[in-house]
């Protein structure tokens, strides 16, 4: 398989489940930077909706400064390049990876992946503080960077010669094709605003007025004064009555009989 062929795959891959691809090229920097111009032209991606970041000028498309980054926040292209030969941060990464529209490209420039974990560069530059310098500083992120892109589905790995000239010769050799085979996405619907009878008759009963029930008996206070007093109703007494028409005292009031051991005097 070689670069011409693999580009397409991905791009059609990327726009059929609505996600994103990454390829990684690793090699040489201008062999890498001329090998992305390629993939992103076969994949038939338009130049105006690319982007760049690197410290390179170079580029046919539009580019920015390793830490312009944060331009790209808020907007989406359908490939971004970011080239890691000068300076990579996690910073760049994540800023750049949510720019990247569902069906596009994520193309990531790096030396030899082997050997990239032990290299220096600007951002190991920016955290070196006195008196450490940096050769002190750790290359633990790109490390975890490298596992990441090895074991991640969907990221395609090639690995391009100095002598790259031709997306189709063999000066590019493709380590993982990052082929998922992922289900179509589901199609997007466009909204309906003509009201259905369900959403008519919610509609038109949230617009009704709310009238009380007949058999309601919780009035307000307002209410009740405002009301003709012959409409009043008048609480019955439910307790019962003796023979002579007086009510019966509670239970809590009556004579209790003496318990065991009272005495009756």
């Amino acid at each position: 398989m070689t670069l011409s062929s693999l580009a397409p795959r991905l791009h059609a891959e990327a726009e059929r489940a609505n996600e994103r691809r990454a390829l990684v090229l690793a090699g040489p920097p201008e062999a890498t930077r001329a090998a992305a111009v390629d993939a992103i032209e076969a994949a038939g991606l338009p130049l105006p909706d690319c982007t760049a970041v690197s410290a390179a000028a170079d580029w046919p498309f539009e580019h920015v400064g390793p830490r312009h980054s944060r331009d790209l926040l808020g907007r989406t292209q359908q490939a971004i390049v970011v080239d890691g030969h000068d300076e990579c941060s996690p910073n760049a990464i994540g800023r750049t990876v949510g720019a990247v529209d569902g069906g596009g490209l994520y193309l990531l420039l790096a030396p030899d992946l082997d050997s990239w974990p032990d290299r220096r560069d600007g951002f190991d530059e920016s955290l070196a503080v006195p008196p450490f310098g940096v050769e002190d500083v750790a290359g633990n992120f790109r490390a975890r960077l490298v596992a990441t892109l090895r074991a991640h589905p969907g990221t395609a790995i090639c690995e391009v010669d100095e002598g790259y000239d031709d997306p189709e010769g063999d000066a590019v050799e493709v380590r993982d094709d990052g082929l998922t085979d992922p289900r179509p996405a589901r199609p997007r619907e466009p909204p309906n605003r003509r009201q259905t009878p369900c959403s008519a008759t919610r509609s038109t009963a949230l617009a009704r007025p709310r009238t009380r029930s007949r058999r309601s008996t919780t009035w307000k206070r307002s209410e009740l004064a405002t009301r003709p007093p012959a409409t009043r109703r008048r609480r019955s007494s439910s307790r019962p009555t003796a023979a002579g028409g007086s009510p019966v005292p509670p239970a809590s009031r009556r004579a209790r009989s003496p318990g065991k051991g009272a005495t009756c005097s």
